[in-house]
């Protein structure tokens, strides 16, 4: 079947876009947007996640799962091995650093962390100022819904 199917792969297999692709669920008549009203669901593996606004994905514990890459926390330092052990001068807990990022929104102060990264204290600095950000699904009605569609003959099979 005639297709650029080189230019296919690469723009889906070798690309390293910022956003996720999302081509496929706007295609099926939605699309993704983000609010600072979190997902009713956890976060991955029920671990608490900033990732949609500083970058990063923590274990409840503070240690860093993951820090996206270029995001507002890697840019200040710190990535995946290292534990987050102070929010703004106070001992690290989840509810801190949400509060931390509520109030950096739209002023001009910026979230301090105290980190340790193997046996030694450092500081960052996280210049964000973009709030609580998580992804929903929103029905786009300018197109037909074919997620539903697809999803029906799975539904009604009980």
């Amino acid at each position: 079947m005639p297709f650029d199917w080189a230019t296919f792969f690469h723009t889906r297999l070798d690309s390293t876009a910022p956003e996720a692709p999302t081509g496929g669920i706007e295609n099926g008549g939605w699309k993704v947007t983000y609010s600072g009203e979190p997902s009713k669901l956890g976060g991955r593996r029920g671990t608490p996640t900033d990732i949609y606004s500083v970058g990063l994905q923590l274990g409840p514990d503070g240690s860093v799962a993951d820090s996206i890459y270029d995001g507002p926390a890697f840019k200040a330092g710190i990535t995946s091995g290292m534990k987050i052990i102070g929010i703004n001068g106070r001992v690290y807990s989840h509810d801190l650093l949400e509060d931390a990022i509520k109030d950096a929104k739209d002023s001009a102060k910026s979230i301090s962390v105290i980190f340790v990264n193997d046996d030694y204290i450092k500081n960052a600095t996280i210049d964000y100022h973009g709030g609580s950000r998580y992804p929903h699904l929103v029905r786009d009605d300018a197109k037909p819904d074919y997620l539903d569609d697809l999803i029906k003959a799975k539904a009604s099979t009980k």
